[in-house]
């Protein structure tokens, strides 16, 4: 629609483990050292601020900095520890 700040919808992603390679700057944004894939599910997320999220993946996570793309689970960022 025209107003992407409103839409409050779903946003599953599925194989989200193609999204690991990403590395943020301190405001949250992608390098260019990112993934085309995390660059695109970083901005996804940012354009479309009132839709719920769900990521989905069979592959596990070796490092917890691969999990950076996960910006709605709340664990890092700006007023969290991380």
């Amino acid at each position: 629609g025209d107003k992407p700040e409103e839409f409050d919808g779903l946003i599953m992603f599925d194989e989200c483990h193609k999204a690991k390679t990403v590395e943020l700057d301190a405001q949250g944004n992608p390098t260019d050292k990112s993934s085309k894939t995390a660059q695109a599910v970083v901005e996804l997320q940012k354009l479309l601020p009132r839709a719920r999220v769900v990521y989905c993946s069979a592959t596990s996570v070796s490092e917890p900095k691969n999990l950076g793309f996960m910006s709605r689970l709340g664990l890092w960022g700006a007023g969290t520890e991380h």
